[in-house]
């Protein structure tokens, strides 16, 4: 039985083991490992995360009340909604916005809100 289940979760591994490495060579990373990332570029990255974190909720919930014919992609939104929300930890705008603060941005002034604040 050992063998089955591995067989099962192995090609998992793999795939993860891929992202990885894949990740771990991005040149976001490469560059942020080395010193040679810009405080300007940390901050947008870190506007953006913001940005993605309080608009996915919305973007699920409608994708929720789409989801008519398949129980189980209606669960697996509801499940995500809850995850982004921070049910059982911290939510995802929480930590984008610690993101934000942790680099001494305390305003949204200057950054582009116009899709957001829609």
């Amino acid at each position: 039985m050992l063998t089955y289940y591995k067989q099962e979760t192995e090609p998992i591994f793999s795939t993860l083991e891929r992202y990885r490495t894949e990740l771990l060579e991005h040149p976001l990373l490469v560059a942020a490992r080395s010193g040679q990332l810009e405080r300007t570029t940390l901050i947008e990255l870190a506007y953006y995360q913001y940005a993605d974190s309080i608009t996915w909720i919305p973007m699920l919930a409608q994708m929720k009340g789409r989801a008519l014919k398949s129980r189980r992609l209606r669960k697996a939104i509801e499940d995500n909604i809850a995850h982004e929300a921070g049910i059982g930890s911290t939510s995802h705008v929480t930590l984008a916005a610690s993101l934000m603060r942790s680099l001494g941005v305390r305003s949204l002034d200057g950054f582009p809100t116009d899709g957001i604040t829609r």
